[in-house]
């Protein structure tokens, strides 16, 4: 009898399979083993604290640079017992109006170097010119290929060494492969506190609701840090900052806001008020969203859950100015689909005064700030 033999051409591509199959073992089990799983909750500053002062009668907490924040009104003059916080996702200094972006159905992770660092720049000075007490930023990297190693943690410590700034990663990953032609690469990222005044507590708490594995490997921890307060007159003040998931089913963001919920609760009832704001990716209560919103088949925003936040506490959101825009090409300000998902809420104890999102065209982020004004009774 003859012995078959395979063609060698059959034989050679086997072999390739094999050896692709090993190659992408091996590179999950690295991923799995290298994978960032941080405590449920991390105490990031414990200590002595400074008052938080309310600003003085007549300031003026809107004040933005007309070349940065055109046809923005400064509003009206604060009162001696108001507080002003800014809430902007950054999108990393990578994501200007000239981006689109791979997960949102462009093609791109990152723009030049040169560019990142003009976006970088215009967001120090914007953030100079609103002047808030109390600053909260998302997708800030500290050493990441998407943003050429920059560290944007220490830049913003140089440009505001009046603020006290603190750092929660909710992003570590030793290697992104996507996009397959050009990937993301190593990230390190997280969320920023900025604060005139020295907390006395700040806290990273995860989210137990997150993506399943194996996008888990790849894909944010996502969390919200809390810093706790001590007011002039000796009150304390809870402020949070959040970044809910932005993919996967709707019920990861729901669980998501209620497990924040709970956590604010317990606070209150502990005799703490708070302000909670961030980039929530859900649309407010009261936002109306339009069809193209809704049918965009690589992001869609949810409302938050009705059966969230009780009797007493109020949803602030600047609902007729969006603060998102779609990333599936770069900002063209007549055909790209815009929605809201910056915004805050606030418990019982905490007035609203005003909120607004600052129109600056997504020149540098994909999100516009939101800028926010409440007393503390």
């Amino acid at each position: 009898m003859i012995p078959h033999h395979r063609p060698v051409a059959l034989r050679f591509l086997g072999g390739l399979l094999g050896l692709a199959l090993t190659a992408v073992v091996l590179f999950l089990a690295f991923a799995m083993l290298t994978e960032y799983r941080p405590a449920p909750r991390q105490v990031i500053l414990s200590g002595h604290s400074t008052p938080l002062a309310p600003r003085a009668a007549g300031a003026l907490p809107f004040a933005p640079s007309p070349a940065d924040t055109a046809n923005f009104a400064a509003g009206t003059a604060a009162g001696p017992d108001t507080l002003t916080l800014l809430s902007w996702n950054i999108g990393y200094g990578g994501l200007g109006d000239d981006m689109d972006f791979f997960y949102d159905g462009g093609t791109r992770m990152r723009t030049s170097r040169l560019r990142t660092e003009h976006n970088l720049v215009r967001i120090t000075r914007v953030i100079d010119s609103l002047d808030a007490d109390i600053v909260l930023l998302q997708e800030v990297d500290t050493a990441s290929r998407r943003t050429y190693r920059i560290n944007e943690l220490a830049l913003l410590r140089e440009q505001f060494p009046e603020y006290h700034t603190y750092f929660a990663a909710n992003y570590r990953a030793r290697f992104v492969p996507l996009p397959l032609t050009n990937p993301t690469g190593p990230v390190t990222a997280g969320l920023v506190l900025m604060s005139r005044a020295r907390p006395r507590e700040v806290v990273r708490v995860g989210y137990s609701a997150q993506l399943p594995w194996p996008v888990r490997l790849f894909e944010l921890k996502r969390c919200f840090m809390a810093a706790t307060f001590t007011l002039a007159d000796g009150r304390p003040l809870l402020v949070a900052n959040t970044h809910n998931s932005a993919y996967g089913k709707g019920g990861i963001r729901t669980a998501q806001t209620a497990e924040l919920e709970r956590y604010l609760a317990t606070q209150y009832a502990d005799g703490i008020p708070s302000i909670a704001g961030g980039d929530w990716n859900q649309y407010p209560p009261g936002y109306t969203p339009t069809p193209a919103e809704l049918s965009d088949p690589d992001f869609r925003p949810m409302p938050v859950a009705d059966s969230l936040f009780g009797r007493g506490w109020q949803w602030a959101a600047d609902l007729s100015r969006r603060s998102l825009r779609y990333l599936r090409e770069p900002y063209d300000p007549q055909t790209t689909t815009r929605t809201t998902t910056d915004f805050f809420v606030l418990s019982p104890g905490i007035e609203l005064i005003d909120v607004r999102t600052v129109p600056l065209g997504f020149a540098n982020s994909d999100h516009n700030p939101v800028v926010l004004r409440v007393t503390v009774r």
